[in-house]
């Protein structure tokens, strides 16, 4: 590609994106289960898409960006602790301050990229290596998400949420939701005939805090979380 890294893949847009409707009250504070609390809060699990470009229109990546958002803000509305904020390790505050959304500009071809692929380059796709997002959201931001357009048209979208509220499963679950609503179909469908599940944040009833005990060695104290 003969580029470096830099010159690459440039940051166009930083936003933030809010849910399209307002969290009811009664659901603004949510308890962490009590493995979760034990999770780092700068520790991020991500997703990474590819895709081409069988469009070919102009002002395709405006237009994507554009729809991407507006999906993006009515998923939020499902999946409202992504949009609220980490307060200390145990609890979420569901207030809809939204999740970050950065745009970059990959200045090379979708296909030279893949086939010439080195770690380092796919860091750059992903909004947790980026320097201003590390100092202003990592640790309480709960959903970082970075869309990524190629020179011929193509798109590499990272999905990052906060490891103390989504794991494997969950995150898929999201993206297949956030997918089917760009789509404009019912957000249940998962488009291949079956109904998606929608998520349910109830891990701190499930596995609430309580005293545990680190090791079994003798000696150690109970230690109260």
């Amino acid at each position: 590609m003969g580029s470096s890294i830099h010159s690459l893949v440039e940051i166009t847009s930083r936003k933030i994106i809010k849910p399209s409707s307002p969290t009811p009250y009664h659901l603004k504070t949510l308890k962490l289960s009590l493995l979760d609390q034990r999770f780092p809060p700068t520790l991020y699990g991500t997703l990474l898409f590819f895709y081409t470009n069988h469009w070919h229109c102009a002002d395709f990546a405006s237009k994507a960006s554009k729809r991407l958002q507006e999906s993006l803000s009515k998923t939020l509305v499902l999946f409202y602790p992504l949009a609220g904020r980490l307060k200390g390790p145990a609890f979420i505050e569901s207030n809809d301050e939204g999740a970050h959304f950065l745009e970059t500009k990959v200045n090379c071809q979708l296909a030279d990229f893949l086939q010439q692929l080195e770690p380092k380059l796919l860091n750059h796709l992903i909004p947790g290596t980026d320097f201003e997002t590390a100092q202003v959201a990592l640790g309480s931001v709960l959903l970082l998400v970075q869309i990524n357009f190629f020179n011929c048209g193509g798109i590499a979208i990272a999905v990052s949420p906060s490891h103390k509220i989504a794991d494997v499963t969950s995150l898929y679950t999201f993206a297949r939701t956030w997918a089917a609503i760009n789509r404009d179909e019912d957000q249940y469908d998962d488009g291949v005939g079956g109904r998606l599940a929608l998520p349910e944040f109830n891990g701190g009833n499930l596995l609430p805090s309580r005293t545990y005990l680190p090791s079994q060695a003798p000696g150690k104290r109970l230690v109260k979380i």
